[in-house]
């Protein structure tokens, strides 16, 4: 799926536009989650991990673009990119076409001011609209700032994973799986 430009105001007065990826900006969508993945442990990979090439990147984007039902949207505060987040249906079967899964991820400096949530209040609406009827994601448990604002919008718990996640250090980290349903 493609959304075409998408300019919002955020609560504190910034302007935020939203567009989905381009498989033309792959280089900067690596750049991106490398330091995404450096400025949190609520990610599910190490800066390291991120070992795309930028025609293996092309390819993902791609995929999302000529989608019927996947969405990666990106966030772009003065025209650099701050944010993404996208969904997908959770697996390739008739019985699930009805679920999708979601992941969003900002900068650290870019959270609390609104751009998350508008974010997602984005990418329910488009999964609404590709047929969707419940929204699913995992969220680190310790990640309360997250979990508020998916509790704002309509999530709820469902279940929760023990040491779902293994640090490098050797630590683990819980997760919640937090439904909505879009209907």
């Amino acid at each position: 799926m493609r959304i075409t430009q998408i300019k919002m105001i955020t609560k504190t007065g910034m302007e935020v536009e939203f567009k989905s990826a381009d498989p033309g900006e792959a280089e900067l969508e690596i750049a991106y989650l490398k330091q995404c993945c450096k400025e949190t442990r609520y990610l599910l990979s190490e800066p390291e991990d991120i070992a795309y090439t930028v025609e293996s990147e092309e390819k993902f984007i791609s995929d999302y673009e000529t989608s019927d039902n996947s969405l990666m949207l990106n966030a772009y505060v003065n025209g650099t990119l701050i944010g993404n987040g996208s969904f997908a249906p959770v697996r390739d079967a008739k019985r699930l076409s009805h679920r999708c899964s979601m992941g969003i991820a900002l900068f650290r400096e870019f959270c609390g001011m609104g751009i998350g949530e508008l974010l997602l209040n984005i990418l329910m609406e488009q999964a609404k609209k590709a047929s969707f009827e419940i929204m699913e994601l995992d969220v680190v448990t310790t990640n309360t700032n997250a979990i508020r604002l998916y509790e704002k919008l309509g999530f709820e718990t469902i279940g929760e994973r023990k040491r779902a996640i293994k640090y490098k250090d050797g630590t683990y980290a819980d997760e919640l799986l937090m439904v909505k349903t879009l209907l």
